[in-house]
């Protein structure tokens, strides 16, 4: 019986470490596009372009199609954080 309640708490320690390693994915992931988008604030002089860092008008997260870069920064980021409150909000 002892074996069984063991073998029961490796699989679900595997379980719990694969959960895990799936939001890290996910989290990363949405890091990098986060970054990606970041890199499209600057222009080739490393300037700040205006029209890409705007906020005067909201950002539409909608469907997925991208906009400014400063709002696909913040959609991005959003997804990440998310992902990380969700996974600790429902795992003990």
């Amino acid at each position: 019986m002892t074996e069984r309640i063991g073998a029961f708490a490796r699989i679900r320690e595997d379980l719990a470490a694969a959960k895990l390693r799936e939001c890290r994915t996910v989290i990363d992931s949405r890091l990098d596009q986060a970054a990606a988008a970041a890199a499209r604030m600057l222009g080739p002089k490393n300037q700040i372009l205006a029209d890409e860092v705007d906020l005067s008008t909201s950002c539409t997260f909608v469907g997925g199609i991208g906009g400014r870069a400063k709002c696909d920064v913040l959609w991005q980021l959003g997804i990440a954080l998310h992902v990380a409150q969700d996974f600790y909000a429902h795992s003990n």
